[in-house]
């Protein structure tokens, strides 16, 4: 099997540069456990709900 992945989009900032290569930093990072993850719990999923409903 083959992928092929083409960009569709270029996000910029307000100045204009590129966050190609650097990312956007999350305004709140959870940590992602793969063994919790493959046995059906998402913590980030969680963590995003808990905010959604803190609001």
């Amino acid at each position: 099997m083959i992928s092929v992945m083409t960009p569709l989009a270029e996000t910029r900032k307000y100045d204009g540069t590129s966050y190609e290569g650097i990312g956007i930093e999350p305004d709140v990072y959870v940590s992602f456990d793969y063994s919790a993850f493959n046995s059906g719990k998402d913590a980030r999923l969680d963590e995003a709900i808990a905010i959604i409903r803190a609001e």
